[in-house]
């Protein structure tokens, strides 16, 4: 399949003006038949804290005359992200002269097949050889050399995790563009892709350290549920109405912070715990109080006449938290039977366990 990904455009250009030669672009030299490239993908560290900064470093190995490349750098979206400014830096600027231009605005985009968005972030690399004193500026470095650098985070909810950098050996849009004489413009040619060996390393890395997430408050022998695959939270005391008897229920683990968004009734179904680590939502739960759907975490007449409306399909709640807290017996459909148990609880005659509703 082809996705399209969004991507840091990220360009290291110096242009090629052929005009300078005054010769054409269609100009044609003739291919070694032997060309051969290793791009090599490396880290500064083997293991990083989360927040930490990850210095991404390509190095070149070729054995032409190289006079530009394109390379998409994808990296897994779920452990790593692309800080405002990425710091992109060519290494070799001695024997590549050329102006650096880095776009840090994550507004590009890239075609890179079989890869998914939602799993692969893309920083996106390309430089073209630029020319001083008649002389094309190539790349040829046959012992392999750092070439350019940029920046990535580990994500502060990346504890336990490991992340790969990599460049598609797949991908499309690689230039094969080279030159026989960097002093000749006649002598650009293309490398056919039969005939030009590519080897791409990749570089896995580690974060390690504590998770921040949500957990029930041992101190105070919490109950409380943290349903991480629906990102609920459920098992609280009906009636709740403060954000210091939810932090009797549960607390933040590792660095982070809790923060609480009440609904426009309360602190019952609806309302979210957002876990907050360097001013950033890492995770975000929604409160449920089994009975109640108005937010309000108090089982009345109020949530039984809207769950008997819901269950005779006159109308629906849209959200999956009001549909789990109104489905008192489990069985997935909001039904008269979940009706006539939410008025025997708003009516006093049974009580619904919020850690076993069912």
């Amino acid at each position: 399949m082809n996705i399209t990904k969004k991507i840091l455009s990220v360009i290291l250009s110096v242009i090629l003006a052929v005009a300078v030669f005054g010769v054409c672009a269609s100009a044609e030299g003739t291919a070694n038949g032997d060309e051969s490239m290793t791009v090599t993908v490396s880290t500064d560290k083997d293991v990083y804290a989360p927040g930490d900064e990850i210095t991404v470093t390509v190095s070149l190995k070729t054995n032409f005359n190289m006079t530009a490349f394109r390379f998409p750098i994808l990296f897994n979206s779920d452990v790593f992200e692309i800080p405002n400014l990425i710091g992109l830096t060519a290494l070799n600027t001695t024997k590549v002269k050329g102006t650096l231009l880095a776009n840090s605005l994550n507004d590009g985009s890239a075609s890179v097949d079989g890869y998914d968005s939602s799993e692969f972030s893309v920083v996106l690399v390309q430089w073209t050889a630029g020319i001083t004193d008649s002389t094309m500026g190539v790349l040829n470095l046959p012992n392999g050399e750092q070439s350019f650098s940029f920046k990535v985070k580990a994500k502060t909810s990346a504890a336990g995790k490991e992340g790969t950098f990599f460049i598609p050996s797949e991908y499309k849009g690689f230039y094969n563009q080279a030159i026989q004489t960097p002093t000749d413009a006649t002598t650009v040619y293309y490398i056919d892709d039969a005939k030009f060996t590519k080897e791409f390393v990749s570089k896995t890395v580690s974060v390690v350290g504590e998770t921040v997430d949500l957990v029930p408050n041992t101190a105070y022998e919490s109950q409380a549920v943290i349903d991480k695959a629906q990102l609920f939270v459920y098992g609280l005391d009906t009636g709740i109405t403060t954000s210091a008897e939810l932090k009797q229920k549960v607390i933040v683990s590792g660095s982070g912070t809790m923060k609480v968004v009440f609904t426009e009734y309360g602190l019952g179904t609806g309302a979210k715990i957002n876990v907050v680590v360097d001013n950033n939502i890492v995770k975000s739960y929604t409160i449920v109080i089994f009975g109640d759907v108005n937010g309000d975490a108090i089982i009345d007449t109020n949530d039984s006449s809207t769950i008997e409306v819901v269950a005779n399909g006159i109308e629906d709640f849209g959200l999956d938290a009001l549909v789990f807290a109104a489905d008192l017996n489990g069985d997935g459909t909001v039904d008269p039977l979940d009706t006539a148990s939410a008025e025997s609880a708003a009516n006093g005659i049974t009580d619904i366990d919020q850690v076993n509703p069912y």
